[in-house]
């Protein structure tokens, strides 16, 4: 397995998915419906995160199966205690939620040509984390068959 592409973004990452704009909606007759909502808080977090990352795509969409490594950082929390922050990094257990996140910026690097799919990704790691440089970190690797095993 090789690096294929890696980049840090150093930033404030948005706190909002694509499910933030998710609400319930009433349609003329009454009937509700689940819909999205436009000008919202993922819109603005998706703008700003495609700008954030709008020239760091790889030199060309990677090809085949592929492995993605995500750490996200945000800066440590007003009330946070002097002795967690010694330790220079914890993990983060609040919204927003992992998987709607990791969700959230495959759809972005796939809108911007990492890869032709984000169904190509076949091996996904991320960490979310409170710490004292904040920022995103995507690391991308292609794979071949042999690289990555079930017990991965």
């Amino acid at each position: 397995m090789k690096i294929a592409h890696e980049i840090f973004v150093a930033c404030d990452p948005p706190k909002s998915t694509a499910q933030a704009g998710s609400i319930i909606l009433k349609r003329r007759d009454g009937t509700q419906f689940v819909g999205r909502a436009s000008g919202g808080k993922a819109d603005k977090a998706k703008k700003t995160l495609l700008a954030l990352f709008a020239d760091t795509p790889p030199p060309r969409p990677l090809e085949g199966p592929v492995r993605l490594d995500i750490e996200i950082q945000w800066p440590w929390r007003k009330s946070e205690p002097k002795r967690r922050i010694a330790h220079g990094i914890a993990l983060h257990d609040k919204r927003p939620d992992l998987d709607n996140y990791a969700k959230f910026l495959l759809d972005i690097l796939t809108t911007l040509h990492w890869w032709g799919d984000d169904g190509q990704v076949a091996v996904l790691h991320m960490d979310k984390t409170w710490g004292n440089h904040p920022g995103i970190r995507i690391r991308v690797s292609e794979l071949e068959d042999a690289d990555e095993g079930p017990n991965v």
